[in-house]
């Protein structure tokens, strides 16, 4: 399988993909509206993966900004950099813990 949002090789993927419940995902918050009026005045970060080709950068980091106030931390690479780039992205959210 070739993943086409990201250009991995097509072993990382499908082994990524063997290994992951991506499948799997809870599909409520695509169904039902969010019981909020307004987002709890909490501090916030937004992940912008800049060659994302599925969620354009650009309107992720004004929205990120606009709508939650994040801070928009931004890391190389396409859509799912939890297959691509799964040290950089632990060691992101783990320094901001």
């Amino acid at each position: 399988m070739k993943w086409p949002l990201d250009g991995h090789s097509t072993r990382t993927v499908t082994t990524a993909l063997q290994l992951t419940p991506l499948g799997n995902c809870d599909r409520r918050p695509y169904a039902e509206p969010c019981a909020l009026e307004v987002f709890p005045c909490t501090p916030a970060s937004y992940i912008v993966c800049t060659d994302d080709r599925l969620v354009n950068p650009d309107w992720s980091r004004r929205v990120a900004r606009k709508r939650l106030n994040a801070d928009v931390i931004e890391l190389p690479g396409g859509h799912s950099p939890f297959l691509s780039r799964p040290d950089d992205l632990a060691t992101l959210l783990h320094d901001r813990a």
